[in-house]
């Protein structure tokens, strides 16, 4: 569906991007992991066609993005960027429908608005299409943004392949907000429709990503599941602080900070947080064996 091919971008004659190749395929949900100034925001900006890589190329269903039309990119690959202001009175219905804008050229059907409707109603908000989108919770203007890049991308071929790209969805969300669109997100994945998705959270992408690109400094520093590139080594890497993978009882990798107590365990001893963590550690373990099938058991 969507790839990058030796990819590197400049600015001020300073790299930003560097060399970065892989694909993002239907169905599956890529998410981009590194600190501030990785070069995550530049990365979606170079996979939406919004800039243009000094080296490399993106594809999308095997065409170079320059070799489409405006209109016809916009129909097939939708973006949720990380800050959206609007202060006009929009309904929620009026901030999906600009979704189909690539389609209707300005010319509003009937059709359009049944796909808007269509659209609100996979997040989870039918019932916010007449609502004003200032009025709403920050988590539903999440939602209508999401439903937003749906109608944009929703096409009468439904066999073509589209790509979703999100930047920090979950950035001003609560932690129940921030699971709650991650399900959603997780729930839309179909056999034409792939996602990357720019996080800061480990956690939410150990959770939720099929794959996880780690980037420092602009370079791809690992790519893959989220069990092979989570590890202690690679976390600590990237943030500049140590940590620890435990693993919950389903088998999703979890990230535990550990910088606080390092220095003071180097003198000897355990300190109360590295007893917590191990606590919970013993806990977690217990847990697994609790829930781990038997033998023979289906």
């Amino acid at each position: 569906m969507l790839q990058a091919r030796n990819l590197s971008f400049y600015r001020n004659s300073t790299a930003v991007i560097s060399s970065l190749s892989f694909d993002i395929t239907p169905g599956e949900i890529v998410a981009v992991l590194g600190p501030n100034g990785a070069g995550k925001t530049t990365l979606l900006h170079l996979l939406s066609g919004s800039e243009k890589p000094a080296q490399g190329e993106v594809l999308l269903n095997g065409t170079l993005l320059p070799n489409f039309h405006s209109s016809e990119l916009a129909c097939l690959r939708s973006v949720v960027s990380q800050k959206v202001h609007l202060s006009l009175p929009y309904t929620v219905l009026d901030i999906v429908l600009l979704g189909r804008q690539p389609h209707n050229r300005g010319r509003e059907t009937e059709q359009d608005r049944a796909i808007a409707r269509l659209a609100l109603g996979n997040v989870q908000a039918a019932h916010l299409a007449d609502r004003r989108y200032t009025e709403l919770s920050g988590g539903e203007q999440q939602r209508v943004h999401v439903a937003r890049a749906l109608a944009q991308i929703a096409h009468n071929d439904s066999s073509v392949s589209r790509v979703l790209l999100l930047d920090e969805p979950t950035a001003h969300l609560d932690p129940g907000q921030s699971y709650r669109l991650m399900d959603l997100l997780r729930s839309l994945l179909s056999n034409t429709l792939g996602m990357m998705i720019v996080l800061h959270d480990v956690n939410l992408a150990a959770r939720y990503a099929d794959r996880i690109i780690l980037l420092s400094h602009g370079r791809q520093a690992g790519i893959g599941t989220p069990r092979e590139v989570l590890t202690p080594a690679s976390v600590s890497a990237l943030y500049g602080v140590e940590t620890a993978v435990l693993h919950t009882p389903d088998g999703v990798p979890m990230i535990v900070p550990l910088q606080s107590f390092v220095a003071r365990e180097e003198k000897g001893g355990e300190t109360p947080s590295a007893a917590l963590l191990r606590s919970g550690t013993e806990s977690l373990q217990s847990d697994a064996e609790h829930y781990r099938p038997k033998a023979g058991s289906r």
